[in-house]
């Protein structure tokens, strides 16, 4: 038996082994003798298997779009190296996919052995596995949000569109999305408004790989005024020669709005008495808090009606003697208003009526009117009175100066016949004493008055005896009398009054 050595131990084909301390044995050997008790011959040193190399790390990153990943083979360990050997290795990694995730599986692939011994040692599989963590990549801002601009609606809600928001940190050819909302700074209506932006969230396909680092943004947008519009309802009235007119004025405001509106004008586009008038609202303006709000309407338009004002129209009384025709009525009117005039303001003839004739009996006649019509007025006729009075007694002839003589100290008695219900007064020029007495019983009933006759002062005096209805306490003339005194007697044919003569 032998012992044998191959030099170095290295992997090789056809290396030389040393043979020494060859020594006979077996049956045989004591009859035999080595020559030397060394040889040689050639034998191959094949690579020795590194089953698995492990403990091999990749380090975590932030995520950067790719799946390359670094790995550290410092602390390989070489399943199969033969202790004290020299083994290092080198190798390449590879993320599963390129998302962020924590404990993600890292591909070692490639790995190659170095150092002294590698060359005798051949390895079973080149590649391993391990995990690191890729965590999300920041987007430090959010830009291109864009805020609509709005008409006023009394709030502060703004809408935004993230259509052409871009991510500042987001890795080239990623696809990210984003929602948000926002609020003016205040309600009012202004250019270049503030927007804020709020409530930024990420979407799209690679979100998950990224967050933010704020949440919010500014944009800009304008609030223009809204339109108000300002409505006028007219109010009816009495026509008063103008076209003023009273109107009240309501608004579509945004509640709670804080508006006051005045105007310079209203005015009817005619001061005539009409239905459904057309009403002109002139100088309409806002104040008022929120008056910076809104653009209103200047001018405005209603209706209203202006009624007719009263106008009374009262006939005139008038009288007439017993047989006469009826006289030429007339009216007085009362209610006109400013300057307005009966040829100004009112049309057509007056017409009167009455049951009044030439052959009416004497008494009291209403006379009525109409006929007449007004725009601005409403005319309200009132009757009058046609009043036919007793026939007037014609002048009676001066008395002679005989009879004057003879009774210028008598006391002559009058004997006068009235008819019933009317009353006798006995008078001269200037006025002469005389008693009033009520007729009463039939027709021609006699009353006595006593004057006495003083007609020694006058040149032609004249003794008249009246009998007729009392007006104002005087005896309108109206029947036919005849008259018998001491002394006196009436001439023949003398009619309701007649002069006295001597005998």
């Amino acid at each position: 038996m032998s012992n044998g050595s191959a030099g170095l131990c290295s992997y090789g084909n056809g290396k030389t082994v040393k043979v020494e301390g060859i020594v006979l044995i077996g049956t045989d050997a004591g009859n035999y003798t080595l020559t030397s008790n060394a040889a040689s011959t050639t034998a191959d040193i094949s690579r020795a298997a590194i089953n698995a190399v492990t403990g091999i790390t990749a380090g975590s990153k932030t995520y950067d779009g790719t799946t390359a990943a670094t790995v550290n083979t410092s602390a390989a360990a070489f399943n199969g190296m033969v202790t004290g050997d020299s083994l290092n290795a080198s190798a390449s990694g590879t993320f599963a996919n390129k998302n962020a995730a924590t404990g993600k599986t890292v591909s070692v692939s490639g790995i190659a052995l170095g150092g002294a011994d590698a060359g005798n040692y051949t390895l079973a599989s080149n590649t391993a596995s391990t995990t690191a963590d890729i965590s999300r990549a920041a987007i430090n801002g959010v830009t291109g949000i864009k805020a609509g601009s709005k008409v006023y609606d009394g709030t502060t809600a703004a809408t935004v569109s993230t259509g052409s928001a871009v991510f500042a940190g987001m890795v080239a050819g990623d696809s990210l999305s984003a929602s948000a909302s926002g609020a003016f700074v205040d309600k009012n209506a202004a250019k270049g408004k503030t927007v804020n932006v709020s409530g930024i969230a990420l979407s799209g396909f690679d979100a998950g790989n990224y967050t933010l680092v704020s949440n919010q943004a500014r944009a800009t947008a304008n609030i223009t005024p809204a339109s108000l519009v300002v409505a006028a309802t007219g109010a009816n009235r009495v026509y008063d020669t103008t076209s003023n007119a009273s109107v009240a004025l309501s608004d579509n405001r945004i509640a709670g709005d804080v508006l006051s509106i005045s105007n310079t004008g209203a005015s009817f586009a005619t001061k005539n008495a009409g239905v459904n008038k057309t009403v002109t609202v002139s100088g309409i303006a806002l104040g008022g808090a929120d008056a910076g709000n809104y653009v209103v309407n200047t001018t405005a338009s209603t209706t209203a009606t202006i009624g007719q004002a009263a106008l009374s129209v009262r006939v005139d009384s008038a009288a007439k003697n017993q047989g006469s025709a009826n006289p030429a009525f007339t009216a007085s009117y009362t209610g006109l208003l400013g300057a307005d005039t009966v040829v100004g303001e009112v049309g057509g003839n007056l017409a009167f009526t009455t049951d009044a004739t030439a052959g009416s009996v004497v008494g009291a006649y209403a006379v009525s009117a109409g006929g007449q019509t007004a725009v601005n007025y409403a005319l309200a006729y009132t009757p009058g009175v046609l009043t036919v009075n007793p026939n007037q007694a014609p002048p009676v002839a001066a008395p002679t100066p005989a009879l004057q003589a003879a009774l210028s100290s008598a006391l002559g008695t009058l004997a006068v016949a009235a008819s019933q219900g009317d009353m006798v007064q006995a008078n001269t020029p200037p006025a002469l004493p005389a008693t009033q007495d009520a007729v009463t019983g039939k027709d021609d009933a006699a009353v006595a008055t006593t004057q006495a006759l003083a007609f020694a002062s006058r040149a032609a005096p004249v003794l008249q005896v009246q009998a007729g209805p009392v007006v104002n306490t005087n005896v309108v003339p109206g029947l036919r009398l005849s008259v018998v005194g001491a002394g006196l007697r009436m001439p023949a044919g003398v009619g309701d009054s007649a002069s006295v003569e001597s005998e």
